[in-house]
């Protein structure tokens, strides 16, 4: 098992420092534990979770949102209703482009 620091998860993700530690005070993602010098450390589960959370803010859902169904355990069922969603979205879009370009 893995551990990073705040430094390395936000080189994964491609993400600021800032970030990590803004979704560590809205509860979003807590680090595993602290070092001996009391720096952050993540798991692979949280690099997952963070990799989740990233997916799911870039779709337009709030953190609020991220973290409800979260902590419901619903986040299976979530990305599905996501991808679903966007999917749709895409879809109706492709149908307005097509019949706006017959016209």
């Amino acid at each position: 098992m893995s551990k990073y620091t705040t430094g390395e998860l936000t080189k994964m993700c491609d993400v600021s420092v800032r970030t990590v530690q803004f979704y560590d005070t809205k509860g979003l993602l807590t680090p595993a534990e602290l070092s001996e010098g009391g720096r952050r450390l993540y798991k692979d589960e949280d690099l997952q979770k963070f990799q989740c959370i990233i997916i799911l803010k870039s779709m337009g859902f709030s953190l609020n949102s991220i973290k409800t169904f979260w902590k419901a355990n619903f986040l299976e069922k979530f990305f599905l209703y996501c991808l679903k969603s966007r999917l749709n979205y895409l879809l109706a879009k492709l149908m307005n482009d097509k019949s706006s370009s017959k016209g």
